[in-house]
């Protein structure tokens, strides 16, 4: 008889999480669903929650125990109090730890695109160094580095529907001239599951986007049209976009993070994160 693999989803209450647990149920696995916070949706029977957090690395070691597999999917994309050295690299050296001393034979961490330790992104700076420290516990590891995750209740659309709601003006960071290669969150987690339950035998790095190529604003007006909304757009250079985000930086600041919502936040770090390419071909 088979033993029924058992994966860790840490941080796999979120969107990307919750259609990794999907993708693993349809391949019968058992899940270990880890995070700071109970789920607020309804846990399928293969599907236990555990309370850990990430910071604290002894948290994570019992729930990782007999796992078949880790996958960190834990990501933050605002400095909001502490560093992204903290909220990423940290966190991802204490999971990839507790996986070690847990002895899972398999780690899997979703990164980012345009990830490296010499990015002038201290987001995808922060990922690049967090990659390193996966591999240098778990050389054989899988790094997944997504383009922009699209689908329901992700962030990118929830932040078009706040944005557009109540305003009759689109910003277009940029000119709206960003690029993005943008990929279905089905398709992501499909590959996450799969690469979860294949036996590594070497390192792998995989690039994952959609087949085509969209500017910033191609995608707002695709999801505006799939609101059905009309909006005026207001184009800005990228000198304008610097310094609403160094403005907005300052005041979130002053008001202890609490005044500016997330969703409507823009920080220079995001900023310089939009003037990266985020694809992995260029167009024809």
């Amino acid at each position: 008889m088979s033993t029924v693999p058992i994966v860790a989803l840490v941080g796999g209450t979120g969107f990307i999480g919750q259609a990794t647990m999907h993708a693993l149920l349809a391949r019968g696995c058992h899940i270990r669903l880890i995070s700071r916070h109970k789920p607020t949706f309804s846990l399928p029977d293969s599907v236990t929650w555990h309370a850990a957090d990430t910071a604290h690395p002894d948290s994570l070691i019992s729930p990782f125990q007999g796992c078949t597999s880790v996958i960190h999917l834990v990501a933050v994309l605002a400095e909001r109090g502490q560093p992204f050295t903290h909220t990423i690299l940290q966190s991802t050296v204490n999971t990839v730890q507790a996986a070690h001393t847990a002895q899972v034979a398999h780690f899997v961490y979703v990164s980012a695109l345009e990830a490296s330790p010499t990015s002038p992104s201290r987001y995808t700076c922060a990922k690049g160094m967090a990659e390193n420290a996966v591999r240098t516990f778990y050389p054989f590891s899988t790094i997944a580095r997504p383009s922009l995750v699209i689908g329901d209740g992700g962030g990118f659309r929830q932040q078009i529907d706040l944005l557009t709601r109540y305003m009759p003006i689109m910003v277009l960071p940029g000119m709206g001239h960003s690029r993005f290669q943008p990929i279905d969150v089905q398709s992501v987690a499909e590959t996450l599951a799969k690469q979860a339950l294949t036996p590594p035998h070497k390192a792998k790095t995989l690039l994952l986007a959609g087949p085509h190529v969209y500017t910033f604003r191609q995608l707002a007006q695709t999801e505006l049209s799939r609101l059905k909304r009309q909006r005026i757009f207001l184009p800005l250079p990228w000198w304008v976009t610097w310094l609403i985000a160094y403005a907005f930086h300052i005041l979130d600041r002053l008001t202890c993070y609490r005044l500016i919502p997330l969703w409507l936040l823009v920080t220079p770090d995001q900023v310089s994160l939009l003037k990266q390419e985020n694809i992995v071909t260029s167009p024809k």
